[in-house]
C-alpha cells in the first residue's frame, strides 16, 4: 500500500557503498531493499559516507537522482537554488582551475575512495551526528556491519538495524583478515535487528547473538525473460575486478576451456563481461574467448547466452551474479562457492561442478540436451516469479520495520 510522503516513517540508511541499480552485489543489494521500503510506508534517506563528500571536496551536489526513489543527505552542504554547495568544495575546484594558469597555486591533494570494509572514522561519525539531529528518525540502518558504531549516536526511540553484507569472519578474502568472530559479534550487537543476505548466514548470526532479531532478506530481482533462442555453445561469465572473479575466470579458461574444445571442437565460446576480463587479455585462452568489458546492453548478453557459468572459489554471502542469471531465466553451472547461499536451488536452475572434468561434463550435457536445459530454465523462471521478487524477498523485513516504526 502506497502512502503519501508526509505519512511515511522517516528511515535513515548509513553506508559507505553507493546503492545503485546499475551495479551488482554490494551496490544492488541495498538499492533493491531501499527501493522496496520506499513503496511500503518509509521515507528513505541515504547518508553516503564517501571520502569526497565527507571532506566536502565536491563543490555542488544534488540530493535526488532521476529514477531513484530515495533521497541523499549531505549534512555539511548548504542549499542554494536547486543544488547543495560546500565551501571547501568550491575552494578546491577553484584551486584546480587556477593551478592551470598560476604555477604557485597547487591543487588540493586528491583523495582515494572510501574503504568500505574499514570501521567508521571520526570524520564520518561527525556527519552521522549531524544527520541524527536533522530529523526525528523512526528507523536507522547501517551498512555494512563495519558502519554499525554510528548506531550509538541514536537514542532509544529509534529502531537500530545492522544490514550485514555477509558473515565477514567466515570470508577468506585478505581484506577481512582482521574481522574475527568476536569483532563481528561486537559490531552486529549494536543493532536490535540484523539483516542477513541468506538463510545460512542468518543461522550464523542467530547462534552468535540469540537475543537479537535476525531476518533473512535475499537480493531481489525482477524477471527479465526472453523468448529469443540463444547462440549455441555461448557461455557467459560476469564479474568485476574482484580477485575471486579474476581467479575463477582464469581457472575456467585454463582448466575447463581446453576440455570443452577437445570434446566439442569449435562449439563453445565464452563472453567475459565486466572488468575481470581486463586481467586476462594476455593469457593463453585455448578456446574462443571474447573479452567484452563493460557493456551497454546487458540484456543482449543474457539473451545470447546458452548457459551462464560461475566458477568461483572464494567469497561469502549470496552470489549475486547467479541470482541475476536465474532472473534472466538461464541455467547455471557453478562451483559450490559460486552457488553459495543458493544451496536449495542446486539441481533446479543450478548444476554444481567443482573440478574441470565435472564442469565440462555439465556444460556438454546442457548444451547438447535441449530438453534438460529447458527444464532448468523453466525452474529458473518459476524461482524468479515465486521467490526472487521484491515482495517475496522483503515482505518480512518490511513488516518488522513497520511494526517498530509504528511503535
Amino acid at each position: 500500500m502506497r502512502t503519501s510522503d508526509n505519512a511515511k516513517a522517516p528511515l535513515l540508511f548509513i553506508t559507505k557503498i553507493m546503492p545503485q541499480a546499475e551495479m551488482t552485489g554490494g551496490h544492488l543489494y541495498p538499492y533493491s531493499i531501499l527501493s522496496y521500503l520506499s513503496t511500503v510506508g518509509f521515507d528513505v534517506n541515504v547518508l553516503l559516507l564517501e571520502n569526497w563528500t565527507v571532506h566536502g571536496l565536491i563543490p555542488f551536489i544534488s540530493e535526488t537522482r532521476e529514477g531513484v526513489p530515495f533521497r541523499f543527505l549531505f549534512p555539511k552542504y548548504y542549499r542554494f537554488g536547486r543544488w547543495l554547495w560546500h565551501p571547501s568544495g568550491i575552494l578546491c575546484n577553484l584551486r584546480i582551475k587556477l593551478s592551470k594558469y598560476l604555477k604557485f597555486i597547487r591543487p588540493t591533494k586528491s583523495l582515494e575512495g572510501s574503504q568500505w570494509w574499514a570501521e567508521i572514522s571520526q570524520n564520518e561519525l561527525e556527519l552521522v551526528r549531524a544527520a541524527a539531529r536533522s530529523k526525528k528518525w523512526k528507523v536507522v540502518i547501517s551498512y555494512p556491519s563495519c558502519s554499525s558504531p554510528a548506531l550509538d549516536l541514536f537514542n532509544y526511540e529509534v529502531h537500530k538495524v545492522v544490514m550485514a553484507m555477509d558473515a565477514f569472519h567466515t570470508n577468506s578474502d585478505p581484506l577481512f583478515s582482521a574481522m574475527t568472530y568476536e569483532k563481528e559479534q561486537e559490531l552486529l550487537a549494536k543493532g536490535e535487528t540484523i539483516i542477513a543476505i541468506n538463510e545460512k548466514e542468518a543461522a550464523i548470526f542467530r547462534n552468535m547473538l540469540p537475543d537479537k532479531q535476525v531476518v533473512c532478506a535475499r537480493t531481489a530481482y525482477s524477471p527479465h525473460f526472453s523468448s529469443s533462442p540463444p547462440k549455441p555453445g555461448r557461455l557467459l561469465f560476469l564479474g568485476s575486478n574482484y580477485q575471486p572473479n579474476i581467479s575463477g575466470a582464469s581457472w575456467f579458461i585454463k582448466q575447463v576451456g581446453p576440455l570443452l574444445e577437445k570434446l566439442a571442437p569449435g562449439h563453445f565460446s565464452l563472453n567475459l563481461v565486466g572488468d575481470c576480463g581486463d586481467h586476462l587479455r594476455n593469457e593463453d585462452h585455448g578456446f574462443r574467448v571474447c573479452i567484452k568489458g563493460r557493456v551497454a546492453d546487458l540484456e543482449k548478453e543474457y539473451r545470447d547466452a546458452e548457459i551462464v557459468i560461475a566458477p568461483i572459489f572464494a567469497g561469502s554471502g549470496v552470489s549475486a551474479k547467479v541470482v541475476e542469471a536465474i532472473a534472466y531465466g538461464k541455467s547455471v553451472v557453478a562451483t559450490s562457492m559460486g552457488a553459495r547461499g543458493l544451496e536449495d536451488l542446486i539441481g533446479k536452475p543450478i548444476l554444481l561442478a567443482d573440478n574441470p572434468q565435472d564442469f565440462a561434463a555439465k556444460l556438454m550435457e546442457l548444451s547438447f540436451d535441449g530438453l534438460r536445459r529447458g527444464q532448468l530454465e523453466a525452474a529458473a523462471r518459476e524461482t524468479t516469479l515465486q521467490r526472487l521478487s521484491p515482495e517475496a524477498s522483503y515482505r518480512n523485513l518490511a513488516a518488522i520495520l513497520s511494526g517498530h516504526a509504528r511503535g
